[in-house]
């Protein structure tokens, strides 16, 4: 528990200043209820772009209802899936909307999915050449986000262990704790 006893999420609401954002020196403490989101329309095939990722701007006519209904219900951390970090600008508009709502988000690295090419992506994390990758492409995740206040956390992966990576474990937690490395040091990096 944290101070007078509370348990939960203790952060430091950032606030605007001038174009970017400061972070004050007070802890505040955030009661988590959260809720998983994922705006696919009924019927659509993951495989048809954009793969899921319906956090962009051409979307927003479905998010920003049902992040409106969220609210209404005392939603305050959403937790979403496929998200192409690699075009992560086309998400500012999500991110924004989120941070004005007084919401956060848990954003995923996806890891041992298919991707829009029909490849399972990261597939061997022992081979050196998949854990560089793995390490270049979190390094270009966290930087692209880290400096947006609706950012609360991370997710590495979804079930893991249900997918390629069943039989890697040892080897997807050894890369786990270099990307929190990685993580750690990119994030000192962008304030």
């Amino acid at each position: 528990s944290g101070p007078g006893g509370l348990s939960g999420v203790f952060i430091q609401r950032p606030f605007r200043k001038g174009n970017s954002y400061a972070y004050p020196t007070e802890w505040e403490h955030l009661v988590v209820k959260g809720m998983g989101y994922s705006p696919v329309p009924t019927g659509w095939e993951l495989s048809l772009p954009p793969n899921g990722d319906f956090y962009g701007v051409g979307y927003d006519y479905i998010w920003k209802r049902d992040l409106k209904r969220m609210k209404a219900m005392g939603v305050n951390v959403v937790r979403v899936w496929n998200w192409n970090f690699m075009g992560s600008a086309r998400h500012t508009a999500f991110l924004d909307t989120l941070w004005e709502m007084d919401m956060f988000i848990l954003v995923p690295f996806m890891m041992g999915t298919i991707n829009s090419q029909g490849e399972i992506n990261y597939r061997d994390l022992h081979a050196v050449t998949t854990r560089q990758k793995v390490i270049e492409d979190w390094t270009v995740f966290i930087a692209s986000h880290s400096n947006h206040p609706a950012v609360l956390g991370y997710l590495v992966g979804n079930e893991v262990e249900k997918t390629v990576y069943k039989d890697q474990m040892p080897d997807f937690f050894s890369l786990l704790n270099l990307m929190v490395d990685v993580a750690h040091e990119t994030e000192q990096l962008s304030l």
